[in-house]
């Protein structure tokens, strides 16, 4: 019967607000009442003390206000779970809305058209695949713990965790390793603990400091030099199109949104005035023509000659996602309250998927938004393709690693809390085979609703595929642990299989995980470089409008791929004169440089856009220059000596804890 009586509730508010009733002077009889949940009912009545010929009487009155509110309650309840829809909106619209229509009868002709290798595979085959792959995997992984060659897993005793438990919390925590306690109740039950090593913290690498330092006009003026990216910007009004741009006034633009400005104060405290910034802002500064030049960009870096010495892997692109949270000055529909990162305060999410430190795709998103559904969307429309993408734990769910395999790609996320995720794992065969092994699967999966789904599940992945809907709205709604279908479940089950393996490996393989934190790293360095070009102006982003937001957003991941641009261009010039002199361990170093630095750039300042003095000469500077690459490589092992002295120090803390509590 629901949700028809709760919008028989709802038409009977509507009519009521029509007439311009009181909800007070309606009797009781009048209101719909099979809309209430039997576990409510008993909360819509209020117990009254009434006195009748000199006794009082307790009676129970109907509070008219508390069933208005519990309407409003169910029809919100209804919406998540997908059963109340609203199909002229954008984000409550049935999930058949947001389908291709006519499956059934265009099924062979659309995927045809996709001719998608997991689409067009027999789902028995996929699981077949699955299942033998598997079974290596769980076997050799186990293998190597218990023959000791994988090093990062740890086998613990019970009566050293049965000290306290307490203190053994502490020294996991202190040895930065992820452990699991024992059953008291199983003596020889065996535990394991997998140890994380520390991220390298050096951002503004050390070499950079022996440049001089260039203005960010000059840096803007060379990078367009070497890839043009001013041809992107075009007028707003076709008729303009062949008209030359300002590129002094652009820059400033640019400069203003990054740093978060403003064109207003830039005038201030640059060279060109207010109307000029704001004509040129108007008619060129658009989100289509930043993002052309961002593209521009990341092509004239991926040409660069070190780009392919930043590969983690060899012969593998490894990109990463991640979401950093930014402060507004003004308040809009997008920014909303976060406590956890903002305070009282208000912002959004700036996500970015980038690819060997660069920036190749980045969207805002609300705070309340989950990240990870946003992830396919950001993926499936940037540019430049990558081999493996990872995430942190807030780009996981429970779709994701099944629809980058639609994308002939890998999610590769990185696994916090590992032991517990290891016994989440599920398996072809019953869990008891594995009752010998360390690494135990929790249950079977479930093959056969996978393949009961599967026509369901082959109509969901076409359609993102045809973009016939945003992604990230379809997938928030799959995503979703209030809507519950057969469909749903066998989406789940066949992410699950997935990402059981892709666990097995980060345990297994050394070179895997380092990989995946490698390419992390990457991206919080990039946040860094971020932080540090739009808090030159306090880092608050002050655009009115969700459009403006995704301008300044834009403007900023331009500058810093400017920045990355040209730190590359330095390296890959010192890299291919160290080449032809055949010093092949200064190549092994330059190749382990970032280019996410800022400290040879002038971010703040006067800005003087037009009539510059003069503009960077690489040649020159590069020629002039002394490299003590001995001077900074003994500096970057002193900061990583420091690091692991640090860690060795709270182990010996942790193991002292754990003593005296014995």
């Amino acid at each position: 019967m629901w949700p028809s009586p709760l919008i028989k509730g709802l038409s009977f508010l509507k009519e009521t607000w029509k007439s311009q009733q009181p909800l007070k002077q309606i009797d009781e009889a009048q209101f719909p009442k099979e809309c209430i949940p039997e576990g409510l009912l008993p909360y819509l009545y209020d117990t009254v003390s009434v006195k009748v010929n000199d006794q009082v009487m307790i009676k129970k009155v109907f509070n008219v206000y508390a069933y208005e509110f519990m309407v409003y309650g169910q029809l919100a309840n209804g919406i998540d779970s997908g059963a109340v829809f609203i199909n002229n909106s954008y984000s409550f619209k049935s999930l058949a809305q947001d389908l291709l229509p006519n499956w059934q009868d265009n099924k062979t002709e659309i995927l045809d058209q996709l001719n998608n290798p997991m689409l067009n595979t027999p789902i028995k085959e996929q699981l077949q695949s699955f299942k033998d792959e598997f079974d290596l995997l769980i076997l050799a992984v186990n293998q190597r713990i218990s023959k000791g060659e994988n090093k990062q897993v740890k086998l613990k005793q019970n009566k050293v965790l049965k000290a306290s438990s307490s203190t053994d919390q502490d020294s996991s925590d202190a040895t930065n390793s992820d452990s699991v306690q024992p059953n008291i109740n199983t003596p020889d039950a065996k535990t394991w603990s997998f140890s994380y090593p520390k991220k390298d913290k050096i951002i503004n690498n050390p070499f950079f400091e022996q440049l001089p330092k260039g203005s960010l006009n000059q840096v803007l003026r060379l990078v367009n030099k070497h890839c043009n990216f001013m041809k992107e910007f075009i007028h707003v009004k076709s008729r303009y199109s062949k008209t030359p741009v300002d590129e002094s006034a652009v820059f400033a633009c640019i400069t203003a949104n990054a740093t978060n400005y403003g064109i207003y104060q830039m005038a201030t405290i640059s060279d060109i005035n207010y109307n000029k910034l704001s004509a040129i802002s108007q008619h060129y500064l658009r989100l289509e023509t930043l993002n052309n030049a961002n593209n521009c960009l990341n092509h004239g870096i991926a040409a660069l000659p070190i780009f392919k010495h930043w590969n983690l892997l060899e012969d593998l692109r490894i990109a990463a996602l991640d979401g950093r949270k930014v402060q507004t000055r003004i308040r809009h529909i997008l920014a909303r309250h976060s406590s956890k990162y903002f305070g009282q305060k208000r912002g959004i999410v700036s996500y970015s998927l980038n690819l060997n430190h660069m920036s190749i795709n980045g969207k805002i998103i609300s705070p309340n938004s989950h990240e990870s559904h946003h992830a396919y969307d950001l993926i499936y429309n940037a540019l430049m393709p990558a081999d493996w993408y990872c995430g942190d734990t807030h780009s996981i769910n429970q779709l994701n690693s099944s629809l980058l395999r639609l994308l002939s790609t890998k999610f590769t996320p990185h696994i916090k809390k590992i032991v517990d995720k290891a016994k989440k794992i599920g398996s072809f065969n019953d869990p008891d085979t594995y009752s010998d092994c360390l690494i135990k699967p929790e249950k079977k999966f479930k093959l056969d609703l996978i393949e009961e789904e599967w026509d369901n599940l082959q109509h969901i992945y076409a359609s993102l595929l045809m973009r016939e809907t945003s992604q990230s709205v379809v997938v928030s709604k799959l995503s979703s642990h209030k809507r519950t279908s057969k469909t749903r479940d066998a989406l789940w089950e066949y992410d699950k299989i997935l990402m059981s393996m892709h666990i097995l490996k980060f345990i297994d393989d050394p070179d895997y995980q380092q990989a995946i934190r490698g390419a992390q790293n990457r991206i919080e360095g990039y946040h860094q470089l971020i932080a540090k070009i739009s808090g030159v102006n306090g880092g608050k982003f002050r655009g009115t409008t969700e459009a403006e937001l995704a301008i300044w957003n834009e403007c900023c991941r331009f500058v810093a791929n400017c920045i990355i641009y040209y730190s590359g261009i330095i390296l890959s010039k010192i890299y291919q004169e160290q080449e032809k002199l055949g010093n092949t361990e200064i190549l092994e170093i330059i190749k382990r440089f970032s280019p996410i630095a800022w400290c040879h750039i002038i971010l703040d300042g006067f800005y003087q856009f037009k009539d510059v003095a003069e503009a960077i000469d690489l040649e020159q500077m590069i020629s002039n220059l002394v490299f003590d690459f001995d001077k900074v490589s003994k500096t970057i092992t002193k900061e990583k000596a420091k690091v692991t002295s640090k860690t060795q120090s709270n182990k010996s803390k942790g193991k002292a804890k754990i003593q005296a509590a014995a």
